[in-house]
């Protein structure tokens, strides 16, 4: 039986479904929301662009002129005796068109002034708008915009009282009245205007002293991080290519013991025959016991037979001897390089833990200084010579200190250099011969430390992340300083030179 699509109410295959619109599906649209969103939407961002105090203000200033409005065109209109009644429709009309512009008049000085123009040269009911309007042209608008507008309002009403002569008030008076209120409304507005520019002058250099400020501290906390890191180098650097190397040199003997171990001792017996000519037949056996390798050492034989060519048969060659390898050691030398490792891992982390007391503490906190771990000073030099010697690296020395009185951060660094030489020397050439020379006076202290370059990389390279001549870079520039690194005739040398500051 075969069944279709149709029958089975499922979807045709590869035809995509059919979506119902909106107005098939019976859902009515709602154009009425969207509308009231986006009004509420605006209403925010008005509302977003005026402070609490602005929202006061401003509204202030519109009741006011409002209340203004009302008393001159509705409580009042009958005094004035000179205004026709056909005008004071056209009267209030322009006063409420100048009242409700005022409210935009912070954002928009120039345009509610053009708009208040007419209503302020032609309406009794639109005075306090129009003073109101100079003063948000002084406060909100460029100076010379502001002063060049006041005179438009000014030439602007002169000619109202001409027309319509308000009751009891002569030309000069009204001249007199138009210029002062004028004035001070300009006058309120440009004070207004530099304080409102003086306050965001404080605050934004408020704000950028609280950046740099930010930005201060940011550095401190930075160089501070820097400063561990540098001393963590310097410190730990030396003590662990110390372990590495006694480490590594054990590691080799015993390779080398495990090595010669796993030959053995051989033993085997080997057997040949060997079939003479004319029918006879002769055997030789060599057997041996002990170390090596049984072997059978038979002459050269023949095999004859009637109508065959005779072949000799050559006898195997011996192997090549293998290098001699070296002796296992001894429980004496073992015992010694685990006591070599083990002393050089207390010392740095007793060391590590000075360095961590002294980061700590503060200028005046001498109780975190230890007695008993001083920083390091060129007298200590032979103690990181003798060091270094006693992990199997070859160094001469050649140091001159004179008489002179070195600042103690001087002799820190400089120590620092030669520990950081020789811990780069250990690490890239450890069989190296190393030269370091230290030469001092009063004005300062020249360092050297030279090796030559390696002819290639061991398989027992310490690994290093090669930021300790960066770090280095930093220390000598601090105190003062200059420091060169660098390939010279084969040679990597450090040099750096640290000079007494007056």
């Amino acid at each position: 039986m075969v069944t279709s699509d149709a029958d089975t109410g499922r979807e045709p295959a590869g035809r995509p479904p059919v979506l119902e619109r909106p107005e098939a599906s019976g859902r009515p649209s709602a154009p009425a929301p969207a509308r009231l969103r986006a009004a509420v939407a605006r209403l925010g961002r008005l509302h977003a662009q005026r402070t609490t105090g602005e929202w006061v203000a401003d509204s202030l200033q519109v009741s006011i002129a409002l209340l203004v409005w009302w008393f001159y065109g509705f409580a009042t209109f009958d005094t004035y005796a000179a205004i026709p009644d056909w005008y004071w429709p056209l009267d209030r009309a322009l006063g409420l068109v100048a009242c409700l512009a005022l409210w935009w008049a912070r954002f928009r000085p120039v345009t509610v002034a053009l708009v208040v123009l007419v209503p302020a040269a032609a309406a009794t009911s639109a005075g306090f708008a129009a003073v109101a309007t100079v003063y948000r042209l002084g406060s909100h608008a460029p100076p010379h915009v502001a002063v060049g507008m006041t005179a438009v309002y000014l030439a602007a009403g002169m000619p109202y009282h001409a027309v319509f002569p308000l009751p009891g008030m002569t030309w000069p008076w009204y001249v007199a009245m138009m210029v002062l209120l004028h004035l001070v409304a300009l006058s309120f507005g440009l004070l207004a205007r530099s304080r409102r520019l003086a306050l965001d002058r404080i605050r934004a250099d408020a704000t950028r002293e609280r950046e740099l400020f930010e930005a201060r501290i940011a550095g401190a906390r930075r160089d501070e991080r820097e400063r561990v890191a540098r001393e963590m180098h310097d410190v730990l650097a030396h003590r662990v290519s110390l372990v590495s190397v006694h480490a590594g040199a054990l590691e080799y003997r015993l390779d080398a013991a495990t090595g010669a171990t796993a030959t053995g001792t051989r033993t085997g017996s080997g057997t040949g025959r060997g079939t003479g000519t004319d029918g006879g037949s002769g055997t030789g056996t060599r057997a041996g016991t002990g170390t090596g390798t049984a072997e059978t050492v038979a002459g050269p034989t023949t095999t004859a037979r009637p109508g065959s060519v005779t072949t000799p048969t050559i006898p195997s060659a011996r192997p090549a001897p293998s290098p001699p390898r070296p002796a296992p050691p001894s429980a004496v030398e073992i015992r010694e390089a685990v006591s070599v490792i083990r002393q050089n891992a207390h010392l740095a982390v007793e060391e590590l833990r000075h360095v961590l007391a002294v980061l700590r503490a503060d200028d005046t906190d001498n109780d975190a200084i230890d007695p008993d771990h001083p920083q390091p000073r060129l007298t200590d030099l032979t103690r990181l010579v003798d060091e270094a010697r006693g992990a199997g690296q070859r160094v001469t020395t050649h140091v001159d200190l004179g008489s002179s009185t070195l600042p103690d951060t001087i002799q820190r660094t400089a120590f620092r250099v030669v520990q950081e030489g020789l811990t780069n020397a250990r690490k890239h050439a450890p069989q190296a011969h190393v030269h370091v020379e230290v030469v001092a006076d009063d004005d300062g202290v020249r360092l050297t430390v030279a090796n030559p370059l390696p002819v290639g990389v061991g398989p027992g390279e310490i690994p290093g992340a090669g930021a300790g001549l960066t770090g280095l870079d930093e220390r000598v520039r601090l105190d003062g300083g200059t420091i060169e690194h660098g390939v010279h005739d084969g040679d990597f040398r450090l040099t750096a030179r640290l000079r007494v500051r007056p």
